[in-house]
C-alpha cells in the first residue's frame, strides 16, 4: 500500500495525533516489515505518503484514519513516484547517540501565545519539486525489539553511576558507543568499570519529566524516551535528477539533512549525514537507531 495523506492544515496539535496513531500501529503491527513514512513530490505537489505492505494495510491506516477523521488518504501508482530517465542521489541520516531523544513537538509550542512553530515546513520547503530535481525523504520504521529495548534501558541506568557523573567525556564516549557494533568494546569496558562504582540515592531517572520537557537533563530526557514505544528507525534522502544536474541533486540532500538540524541540540542526539551515493538505492544497514513515538510524530505529521 503506498497513500498519499492529506488533512486540513489548521489543528495545532497534530503531532499529538500522529503520536497516538503511531503507539496504536506498534501495538497492532503482526509482520516485520517496515512502515516509510514519506516526504515527496507526486504530480507537482509535495505531500506525505506512507508506505506499507498489504498485510499491514488495514492496521496502519485505521489508526491514521481514526486520529485524523478529516484527513484523506489517497491511493497512489508507484511510477507516479518514479521520473523516468533521471539517475538517483541517496544518502542515510544516522542519529547519534541513539539513547539520547531529538527534540519533541511539545518544545516547539508556545503555550503563552497558543502557537506551534511546526518544524515539518523546513523538510516540506527542502523537497519542493523543480523542473530540474525531484526530491523525497523516507523514514523506515519497524517496533524495536525486546532485546533492542533492555540493552537501552540498562545502558542508561550504567550511566548514571558515579563513574560517568564525574568522567563526563568517557559518559559521552560510552553512550555513543555502547549501542553501535563497531568500537563498542571499549565503551563495554568502561560499563563494567561504571558499575564497580556506587549508586547515586537521589538522581534524575527518578524524577518524572513534565510534558514539555523544560529543565530537563540529558539522563531525564533518555529515560523518557526509552520509557516510550520504540522503533527501530532508517531516514534516506534521495534527489533524483537529470546526469548533467548532479550538482543541484547533491545540493538538495544537503538542503534536507540541514532542515533535519532543527529537531535537534547538542546536548542530546544529532543527525548525521553518510556519504551520498549515486545509482541503484543501496540496501539499508542491518541496525538502524532508536526512535520513540513522540519523536517520530515529531517528524511526521501533516503541517500546521
Amino acid at each position: 500500500m503506498h497513500v498519499a495523506l492529506s488533512a486540513p492544515a489548521t489543528n495545532d496539535r497534530t503531532p499529538r495525533y500522529m503520536e497516538r496513531a503511531l503507539a496504536a500501529i506498534l501495538k497492532a503491527k503482526v509482520t516485520t516489515d517496515p512502515i516509510i513514512l514519506g516526504f515527496e513530490s507526486i504530480n507537482g505537489r509535495t505531500v506525505l505518503s506512507v508506505t506499507t505492505s498489504d498485510c499491514d494495510e488495514q492496521l496502519v491506516s485505521n489508526p491514521i484514519a481514526a486520529n485524523y477523521p478529516n484527513c484523506t488518504l489517497t491511493p497512489v501508482e508507484e511510477s507516479e513516484s518514479s521520473p523516468l530517465g533521471w539517475s538517483a542521489w541517496s544518502a542515510e541520516l544516522d542519529l547519534s547517540p541513539e539513547l539520547f531523544p531529538i527534540m519533541r513537538h511539545a518544545q516547539f509550542e508556545d503555550l503563552l501565545n497558543s502557537t506551534f512553530a511546526d518544524p515539518v515546513s523546513g523538510i516540506l520547503r527542502a523537497i519542493l519539486p523543480a523542473p530540474t530535481v525531484q526530491c523525497c525523504v523516507e523514514i523506515h520504521i519497524t517496533p524495536a525489539s525486546p532485546q533492542r529495548y533492555r540493552n537501552a534501558l540498562r545502558t542508561i541506568h550504567v550511566l548514571d553511576r558515579e563513574f560517568f557523573h564525574i568522567h563526563h567525556r568517557l559518559a559521552e564516549y560510552y553512550a555513543d558507543h555502547i549501542t553501535r557494533h563497531r568500537r563498542w568494546f571499549l565503551a563495554w569496558l568502561l560499563g563494567l568499570l561504571a558499575q564497580s562504582s556506587p549508586r547515586l540515592r537521589h538522581t534524575s531517572l527518578d524524577i518524572s519529566s513534565s510534558r514539555l520537557h523544560d529543565r530537563e537533563d540529558r539522563l531525564a530526557a533518555a529515560s523518557d524516551k526509552i520509557g516510550g514505544h520504540l522503533f527501530e528507525t532508517h531516514i534516506r534522502l534521495i534527489a533524483r535528477a537529470s546526469p548533467q544536474d548532479q550538482e543541484i541533486a547533491i545540493g538538495r540532500i544537503h538542503q534536507m539533512a540541514g532542515a533535519f538540524g532543527s529537531f535537534t541540540q547538542s546536548r542530546l542526539a544529532t543527525f548525521h549525514l553518510s556519504k551520498i551515493r549515486r545509482g541503484t538505492l543501496p540496501p539499508l544497514p542491518a541496525y538502524g537507531f532508536l526512535m520513540s513515538h513522540e519523536e517520530l510524530s515529531t517528524l511526521f505529521h501533516p503541517p500546521t
